[in-house]
């Protein structure tokens, strides 16, 4: 809801996305959170995205102004498949990037943009401590590759994204310390300055695109592999997704 009320406004603003992208991932999940528990959860995860792009009027050939979002769904267990972790997050990002169009069909972009996202880690068999929060705001540095071909007569695009967390702030509660002590007041030691010594991630997202001009409507198949880690307090949080994708693009 949130991202096409986003669509929306660009829409009733007069800044139209050139490009929009709505798909569905599904693939595998690991998740690692000392907090809940000391051994790693595997499984699956399931997710909705969307992306929108567009040439910014200041400099439409080398500015151009990315919006993207998504959220994600994990369920994974233990190695003796006794407990079960669910793991539900969102996340939002928006940034300009600066454009290189190169001979043979090459794109080159390079840019930053807000990262936030957000969620939660349930492990029902935990009595007093069940979830774990999830939460980080901060700056990504972001690029991207893209090579535009033809399989016979088919305009096919191969292209690489990758957004690198750098600089934010991330939530972590103190060792052994519940949410109860922090609902009564115990609010301190809660935000951490998070840079990639301890709030190292990655999104890569590996995509072909194929192109149906008559249609303005495009087929967008790809791998992504995005992951969190999370240092502070003594407790490490990590949370693993590899997805295939599967999107519409409208120009």
């Amino acid at each position: 809801m949130f991202l096409t009320l986003l669509a929306a406004c660009l829409t009733a603003a007069g800044q139209r996305p050139i490009t929009s992208v709505y798909g569905l991932e599904a693939g595998a999940s690991n998740i690692s959170c000392d907090y809940l528990s000391p051994m790693p959860y595997t499984g699956s995860t399931w997710g909705w995205y969307g992306g929108w792009g567009k040439e910014m009027k200041q400099n439409p050939e080398h500015l151009v102004m990315a919006f993207r979002g998504g959220i994600s769904y994990s369920r994974a267990t233990d190695p003796a498949v006794s407990a079960r972790m669910l793991a539900l997050s969102a996340r939002f990002g928006w940034g300009p990037s600066w454009r290189k169009r190169f001979p043979h069909n090459i794109e080159l972009t390079l840019g930053a943009a807000l990262d936030l996202h957000g969620g939660a880690l349930w492990l029902p068999v935990n009595g007093n401590n069940p979830a774990q929060a999830m939460a980080y705001a901060g700056l990504d540095l972001t690029a991207g590759l893209s090579w535009r071909t033809r399989f016979g007569r088919l305009p096919v695009t191969i292209a690489d994204r990758a957004w690198l967390p750098t600089l934010g702030a991330f939530f972590a509660p103190g060792y052994g310390e519940s949410y109860y002590e922090i609902y009564i007041g115990n609010h301190s030691g809660l935000a951490h300055f998070g840079w990639w010594g301890n709030a190292a991630g990655l999104d890569n997202h590996l995509t072909m695109t194929l192109h149906f001009p008559k249609y303005r409507r495009q087929l967008v198949l790809g791998y992504r592999l995005g992951f969190n880690t999370y240092h502070a307090n003594n407790l490490t949080t990590q949370y693993v997704r590899n997805a295939f994708t599967v999107a519409l693009q409208i120009n």
